[in-house]
């Protein structure tokens, strides 16, 4: 039987902040930051439901939970953007943070008609992860 003590942790680099940290597979990136008393990712309310931890994956495997769409749209996901607080590292990742937009999209108005729907990252509740991997050119550090 698998203990806590037997998780992988995995390094995590900032590159727009210069900073690494390490992550274990069972702690979110915003999790594995905060845990090492570090400020290179923003904090919100740590549950998908604000955005302030909205930050752009380069290179890595991960699995995240579902992000609510009103703060990472189909298109920014596939382009590599995420919230800190639902990501799980499955390998070394390279990141940037500070990808939040106060001009984002309100949840409250569901602006480009996003939907809000219970269950989703907004409210925390949902456990179903999804495996995604990506690449970019260079090496990972």
């Amino acid at each position: 039987m698998k203990t806590a003590n037997d998780n992988e942790r995995y390094p995590i680099s900032v590159i727009n902040r210069d900073s690494r940290f390490v992550c274990d597979e069972s702690q979110t990136l915003l999790g594995g930051m905060e845990a090492q008393a570090l400020a290179v990712i923003r904090v919100g309310c740590r549950g998908g439901g604000c955005g302030m931890c909205k930050i752009r994956i380069l290179d890595g495997a991960f699995e995240s939970k579902r992000m609510s769409r009103a703060h990472i749209s189909e298109a920014e996901a596939a382009e590599g953007y995420a919230l800190a607080c639902r990501v799980f590292p499955r390998s070394p990742m390279l990141i940037e943070s500070d990808h939040f937009s106060a001009t984002a999209p309100d949840n409250n108005h569901n602006s480009d008609n996003h939907e809000v729907r219970p269950g989703n990252a907004a409210t925390g509740c949902d456990e179903m992860n999804q495996t995604q991997n990506k690449n970019s050119q260079g090496t990972m550090l």
